[in-house]
């Protein structure tokens, strides 16, 4: 996984644990790099601050933060920021915006049981979708979702 590796400076554990099997590491990678280092609807520097508060969120692993933190100065997002992120979310100093879905996405990961919590996670999504164009607002839910599972996969894997 050269490309990762350049492109992260390290290669992620979960592409690692995929070298039994290079075309699947690639397309993995590929799916990866596109929905979370790529600009898209969003830019590349929101989406990784929300697999950051995903993460916080869901797992609160320090390994995975560690390296999401790493991640986001490489970007070039301020120590400041990161620092703020990993205490309280309210207190960034970002743009009204990003703010907001930061919030909103965190939120969103708190809110586990869809079906149990329906008319909480019906209220998130309106809010979401009330704010931001559709294509920001699915792929938001799409850079949560993937980060999520990332999660699970490495947990399941005992990864860290």
């Amino acid at each position: 996984m050269i490309e990762a590796s350049s492109l992260l400076g390290e290669t992620p554990e979960y592409l690692k644990s995929l070298t039994f099997n290079p075309p699947l590491a690639e397309a993995f990678w590929n799916a990866c790099r596109r929905i979370l280092y790529e600009d898209g609807a969003l830019p590349k520097e929101t989406k990784y601050m929300i697999a950051y508060m995903t993460v916080r969120a869901y797992s609160a692993c320090p390994v995975c933060l560690s390296t999401h933190e790493r991640m986001m100065v490489k970007m070039g997002i301020q120590p400041e920021t990161i620092e703020q992120l990993r205490r309280d979310i309210e207190g960034v100093r970002l743009g009204e915006r990003v703010k907001t879905l930061l919030v909103l996405s965190y939120h969103m990961v708190r809110t586990f049981d869809v079906e149990r919590e329906k008319e909480t996670y019906e209220k998130l999504l309106g809010t979401l979708t009330s704010i931001y164009r559709w294509e920001e607002a699915a792929e938001a839910i799409l850079v949560v979702s993937l980060t999520k599972a990332l999660q699970d996969f490495m947990h399941m894997l005992h990864l860290h």
